[in-house]
């Protein structure tokens, strides 16, 4: 906070502290000088430009991320050059960095990307590329051939990347192909396609996808992308799965439905109430305790008779935190039976808590 009081004063001083710092400190300092001055000197770029390839991959980290902020056109090729860097944390870094510099200069990077091929070293570099001009307003239009041919690319990392490309690409031509990348023998690949197909709005392959398989991370994030897509599909679809026998399974699928509204999405979470697992029902109180109707309250206070006191402590205490004159009745019939201690206490807190001002109860 000082050195951003002083500003551009501290840039000189600090810059000369580099070089012989410590590995923690250098990456701080990196990290740091760009935001003091809006034009860095030529020095502190130097020292960035260096940094990229120091062995630390913090410190490298520290200095790609200084360039995205403060570099040129001139580091564009400097970038592209470490997306294929061995530490995964510093190829991450220059992809992102490479993203930000090619929207700031489009130009020099669309002359770099026609040097690139898609069966080439710096595929990845290229999608990232062509992702980040996708939203550059020039009336060019995208190189969408580009990324749907690094879908063929055998680097998994390359295809994934061409797999997230085209979910920013956006369009039916990015839709099919990315469905196609469904298939992809590489787990990686394959659940980036179903992300990108929720992002993209394509529901009918991931209906498909969630019908035909058993595997619970599979189902989990194919439905989540599914409720992102169509929020109605995603209800239809969860509504079995809250029912299944695997409450990691069904737990997913309460998990899925955040976000969705109206009466389908309450009938679902009002089925996986009657789950065996607590864990299951536990999701789908918290669930519905979200804004909740006269049904939605009424299915509470059913819960306050269930056979887990885990459960009946939840439901004592989300019922409570609704100040409805209902939910306190509730409460207190409960109270008059309820054995367990901890419920007890819950019970008793909730009855206790004082009503928002402004409120029937105020």
């Amino acid at each position: 906070m000082a050195l951003d009081i002083f500003g551009r004063e501290a840039t000189a001083p600090l810059t000369e502290m580099i070089p012989r710092a410590s590995e923690h400190t250098r990456a701080l300092l990196l990290s740091l000088l760009p935001r003091l001055s809006p034009e860095p000197d030529p020095s502190l770029l130097i020292m960035l430009r260096e940094g990229m390839n120091d062995p630390a991959a913090d410190v490298a980290v520290a200095a790609i991320k200084g360039l995205a902020a403060a570099g040129d056109a001139s580091d564009l090729g400097r970038m592209i050059s470490l997306t294929n860097h061995f530490d995964v944390r510093v190829a991450k870094a220059a992809v992102m960095a490479l993203s930000t510099l090619t929207a700031m200069y489009p130009g020099p990077a669309r002359m770099l990307l026609r040097g690139l091929a898609p069966d080439g070293e710096h595929v990845t570099a290229g999608c990232a590329m062509v992702a980040a001009l996708a939203g550059v307003k020039d009336g060019v239009a995208p190189d969408v051939e580009f990324v749907k041919r690094a879908l063929s690319n055998g680097d998994p990392r390359a295809r994934r990347v061409a797999v997230e490309s085209l979910a920013t690409l956006g369009g039916e031509e990015a839709q099919r192909a990315v469905a196609f990348a469904l298939a992809d023998e590489e787990r990686e690949v394959s659940l980036a396609a179903v992300r990108a197909l929720g992002r993209l709005g394509y529901a009918d392959p991931l209906v498909a996808l969630i019908g035909s398989s058993d595997e619970r991370d599979v189902i989990a994030a194919t439905l989540r992308a599914l409720c992102e897509a169509d929020s109605y599909q995603g209800l239809v679809a969860a509504r079995p799965l809250v029912k299944s026998p695997d409450a990691a399974i069904a737990c997913a699928a309460v998990e899925a439905i955040r976000g969705s509204t109206g009466p389908l999405r309450d009938d679902v979470l009002f089925d996986a109430l009657d789950h065996p697992d607590p864990e299951v029902v536990k999701l789908a109180l918290a669930e519905l305790s979200r804004a909740p109707d006269a049904r939605a309250l009424a299915r509470l206070g059913t819960c306050l008779d269930h056979a887990s006191w885990e459960v009946r402590r939840l439901a004592s205490e989300l019922l409570g935190h609704t100040k409805a004159p209902a939910a306190k009745e509730l409460l207190r019939a409960r109270l008059e039976r309820e054995k367990e201690p901890i419920v007890r206490g819950a019970l008793t807190l909730a009855l206790s808590l004082r009503p928002p001002p402004g409120s029937e109860e105020d």
